[in-house]
């Protein structure tokens, strides 16, 4: 049994229950941030930032982004009637730099003692490095009268908005780091240093190749570990010849590679190329993909085929630390981002509440940071509390896809515990609708994340 002290003197069953008490509001510092940003000034308004933020939660729920029910539900949260134009002169840039500051004070918070020591235990692979961390973007369309600040391509003759969501996610500690609002046209590449803000000495870095730079990886190698796919424009060099290496040649005969390069013909960064031939069935899936894909600006050769029979990988961990299937393994759990990208997506109803006809600027960022503040709350000590009562009552490993459902119908409930005992009752429910039913034809993510750990 999971034992964590926290005393309260309320029930959370209680309907009287003041939500700035609740657990939600206390962790999160709501009203007193409501203070420190200036939202209020000499006395607390009407629309309380609990309230608003109560009120923006049971909208979304209900999958609709409307003024007046956002109006509704902030008004019986605070106990008073409030007007949709009440409501929208509070959605203004204070309340902005509000929702920005409870955004960052959500992702300094740490996991509950206990669970942390529990990550602590299971860190025999984590040990090698400090922390892993994953970067990766996910994009959503926006109202088209946003588009000169998120900038996207046209749409049938006319100028489209498009939010491009930049974010890091520690993979050690199953925590978010960072997250940057950008549009469509501020693409991967130009986003590739964001990650130094964040990065200590000896984390491992995976990353999507759309982030691949010789400047970003020369700054990472200098005190991180890297593991990043090859760009195909970037050239290698035999470390004692200084020879260009061509790949085809190199690969020739063989199914493995694992051999010191320089990359980049002006850079000539000292890393380690780790490459494994693809299983037939899946190379020829990728080459029909790239031959569907291919466009009059894309008419690739012979050469890009063959290579695409091969998973190719640049890093500097030495080959003491991580052999080359560990290297190959270790990136896959990249795509454990886009498992979160997809499981937050489906559950704060991303589409429904964004692609509006119509939202100020205002209104739509306050949406997009009420969206993660509660995402990335959910996911620290709510996650790891049920998580680890879950794995009492069944062996199935709970998904994080469904587990965001299950919270989405029990939302009411779980916003409003004052304790996290509060949660015991739904524990049953949970192991019931939110585990990975068993298959023994591929591992789940849950079961991959428990395989490095065992490593």
């Amino acid at each position: 049994m999971v034992k964590i002290s926290e005393k309260h003197s309320k029930s959370a069953n209680s309907t009287e229950n003041d939500l700035t008490e609740t657990k939600f509001a206390k962790d999160l510092n709501l009203e007193n941030f409501g203070w420190t940003s200036g939202f209020y000034r000499s006395e607390r308004k009407k629309i309380t930032v609990t309230g608003l933020f109560s009120g923006f939660c049971k909208m979304q729920d209900e999958k609709e982004n409307t003024l007046s029910k956002w109006a509704l539900h902030t008004g019986i949260s605070v106990g008073q009637t409030i007007s949709k134009q009440g409501l929208s002169n509070r959605l203004n840039e204070v309340s902005v730099e509000l929702v920005k500051m409870i955004l960052q004070h959500a992702l300094s918070m740490k996991l509950h003692e206990y669970f942390e020591q529990e990550k602590i235990k299971n860190k025999r692979l984590f040990a090698k490095f400090n922390h892993i961390l994953i970067q990766d973007s996910t994009m959503q369309k926006l109202p088209p009268e946003l588009s000169e600040i998120f900038k996207s391509s046209y749409s049938h003759g006319k100028q489209a908005a498009t939010l491009r969501l930049q974010a890091i996610y520690n993979f050690t500690t199953e925590t978010w780091v960072d997250f940057e609002l950008g549009g469509f046209t501020d693409n991967d590449q130009s986003k590739a240093m964001m990650i130094t803000k964040v990065a200590q000495p000896k984390d491992l870095i995976l990353r999507d190749l759309g982030y691949f730079t010789l400047e970003s990886l020369a700054h990472l190698i200098e005190n991180q570990f890297v593991i990043t796919s090859w760009d195909k424009k970037t050239h290698l060099f035999d470390v004692e010849s200084k020879n260009r290496i061509h790949l085809l040649q190199l690969f020739k005969g063989k199914r493995k590679i694992d051999q010191s390069v320089l990359v980049g013909s002006k850079k000539l960064l000292p890393m380690r190329l780790v490459a494994k031939k693809l299983p037939t069935e899946i190379a020829k899936d990728r080459i029909k993909k790239a031959k569907e894909d291919r466009n009059s600006k894309a008419n690739h050769s012979k050469i890009y085929y063959e290579l695409l029979k091969w998973e190719i990988y640049l890093t500097n961990v030495d080959t003491q630390t991580l052999s080359i299937n560990e290297v190959t393994k270790l990136y896959g759990l990249r795509w454990y981002i886009e498992i979160l990208f997809k499981s937050w997506k489906s559950y704060a109803c991303f589409k429904t509440i964004l692609e509006k006809e119509r939202m100020t600027y205002s209104r739509t960022v306050i949406s997009i940071y009420l969206m993660l503040i509660r995402f990335v709350y959910f996911m620290l000590d709510i996650y790891h509390y049920i998580h680890h009562k879950v794995a009492k009552v069944t062996d199935r490993l709970i998904s994080i896809l469904k587990f965001l459902n299950v919270c989405r119908s029990l939302s009411d409930k779980i916003m409003n515990i004052l304790i996290l005992r509060d949660l015991d009752p739904l524990i049953d429910h949970f192991a019931r609708h939110a585990t990975y039913e068993k298959r023994k034809d591929r591992l789940n993510m849950q079961e991959k994340y428990l395989y490095f750990n065992e490593l």
